[in-house]
């Protein structure tokens, strides 16, 4: 795949979402941090699925309570099953972020966005940019402090899928 044209397309995307969202843009803005455990698959197609643990980075801004933008920052982790192996040197990405209220201390959302997928996987390609989703959960526990879990479909592609699933912590400045 072409790098600058992956490149082009994650900096279009990230327009594309800046525009709308900047439209409800009001006093309630708010950054936020988190770290994760991420446990992710690698399912390419016709062989066994690999999986691992690794560690995954994120930051956003929420412009109100129903919309945001998140960037996220993973790696780590390694598996081998039969003829099939994975091993994830880096996921970056970035995302509209689209949250249901229920009450002040629970939310809902999901994510749409952008990721770029790189490591060293068989069968299947080493490097992968594609069109990602997902959705989950957050409870705050402090003032600042949020828990989370979250289910994403980072990439799928006809030779393989990738997904995780994370739980972690997230700090909110005020």
């Amino acid at each position: 795949m072409n790098s600058p044209l992956v490149f082009g397309s994650f900096v279009i995307c990230l327009g594309l979402l800046a525009v709308p969202v900047h439209a409800y843009h009001d006093s309630h803005s708010e950054q936020y941090v988190a770290a994760d455990a991420f446990l992710w698959e690698y399912d390419p197609e016709g062989a066994p699925a690999v999986n691992d643990l690794g560690v995954r980075l994120r930051a956003g801004e929420l412009f109100n309570e129903f919309l945001g933008v998140e960037g996220q920052l993973a790696t780590g982790g390694t598996d081998k099953e039969k003829r099939t192996s994975g091993d994830l040197d880096f996921l970056a990405g970035a995302y509209g972020k689209f949250i249901l209220p229920i009450d002040r201390a629970l939310h809902l959302y999901a994510l749409l966005g952008f990721s770029v997928l790189g490591g060293d996987f068989s069968p299947g390609d080493d490097n992968v940019a594609d069109l990602s989703g997902g959705f989950g959960t957050e409870m705050s526990i402090a003032p600042n402090l949020v828990i989370n879990a979250d289910y994403m479909r980072y990439t799928d592609t006809s030779d393989a899928i990738f997904d995780a699933i994370s739980v972690g912590v997230v700090y909110h400045f005020h």
